[in-house]
């Protein structure tokens, strides 16, 4: 009888490891299933899986630029704090700028990159969204970008004097956030991110060259030599995560 096969249908459901009911199967199906298509198209699946496993990617490269960025943030300054406590590192102005312009841009970008080939990876857990690997990486790149800003600190203080070694390192970071964000994209071509990335350093260039925005900000005028070691500082966060 038919009460009888939707009975069994509805058993079978259940017993599947994600039970799949067509949009034009009955009540009785539909709610005992996992997944219930809105059409009769099994090719809807594929789509949904390779969405999903796309949002799933996308959310991990945020959480790791955040996380990353953020350790290098806070090591800094506690590294700066209690080892180069006579010296004045970064202002909480300048931390803020860093972590509403540096920090928030690339998030934009990654949150809407497109993952090739997702399709072609295995599956994951959603516990696995901070694997060991990813703990590595974030601690690996939370250090690099550490080193480098108290490297050009010690520096500018060695050869320039604490105002000069304060913006040094302030552009440093800053620099640093937003090329890190090319470490963890997907590899895909990413417009999104390439205008980010440009708003981003061209608003952190013209705020130190900017006298007015520098004043407010506490920054100093560098000088072209300055200028280079910020960039080469900032640039080997490029290399480090080939190596990576």
């Amino acid at each position: 009888s038919r009460a009888r096969s939707t009975s069994i249908l509805s058993s079978s459901v259940k017993a599947a490891d994600i039970g799949v009911a067509m949009g034009s199967g009955t009540d009785v199906t539909k709610n005992a299933a996992d997944m219930v298509l809105g059409g009769d198209d099994f090719s809807s699946i594929v789509r949904a899986v390779e969405e999903g496993r796309g949002v799933f990617l996308n959310v991990r490269r945020t959480i790791d630029f955040f996380l990353a960025t953020n350790l290098a943030e806070v090591l800094a300054v506690l590294l700066a704090t209690l080892f180069l406590w006579r010296f004045d590192f970064l202002t909480s102005t300048q931390l803020l700028w860093i972590n509403l312009i540096t920090d928030s841009l690339p998030v934009l970008a990654l949150g809407v990159e497109r993952t090739k080939n997702a399709m072609d990876r295995p599956p994951v857990r959603a516990e696995d969204i901070l694997s060991k690997r990813a703990l590595c990486s974030i601690a690996f790149y939370g250090v690099v970008q550490t080193a480098l800003v108290l490297a050009v600190f010690v520096l500018g203080i060695a050869f320039w004097g604490n105002a000069v070694a304060s913006t040094c390192a302030f552009l440093t970071l800053s620099l640093l956030e937003l090329l890190h964000a090319f470490n963890v994209r997907s590899g895909a071509f990413n417009r999104t991110l390439l205008i980010t990335e440009l708003v981003g350093v061209l608003s952190t260039v013209l705020l130190a060259a900017l006298p007015p925005l520098a004043s407010v900000f506490g920054l100093t005028p560098l000088s072209l030599v300055q200028w280079l070691l910020v960039m080469a500082a900032s640039l080997c966060i490029l290399p480090a995560g080939w190596a990576w």
